[in-house]
């Protein structure tokens, strides 16, 4: 008869690493003036997008519909959506983080 394998459990100790951002010299700048953000399993997707004003000289000549033009979509992590949203909450309402 085999015998039971015995199982170990490895114990990893969390080692601090200090993350550096490089320059961002030679990034592409994108503008977008729309963005979708879409929930699809375990991932956040956002989506941004430019929509372009149409040159409206009179009533007539408003369109039945615009389109925006998708520039980039990003996938994130739950636990970095979370940090996403609480930066951009407290950057837009300074009071909050006193």
């Amino acid at each position: 008869m085999p015998t039971k394998k015995e199982s170990k459990t490895l114990k990893v100790e969390a080692v601090p690493v200090k993350l550096i951002w490089d320059t961002a010299e030679g990034l592409e700048t994108i503008y977008v003036n729309h963005a979708a953000i879409i929930h699809n399993g375990p991932e956040y997707y956002l989506v941004f997008g430019e929509l372009a004003t149409p040159l409206v000289m009179n009533k007539k000549d408003i369109p039945k519909e615009l389109h925006i033009v998708p520039k980039t979509r990003l996938a994130i992590s739950p636990e970095q959506m979370k940090a996403i949203a609480k930066v951009i909450y407290n950057n837009v309402n300074p009071e909050s983080k006193k």
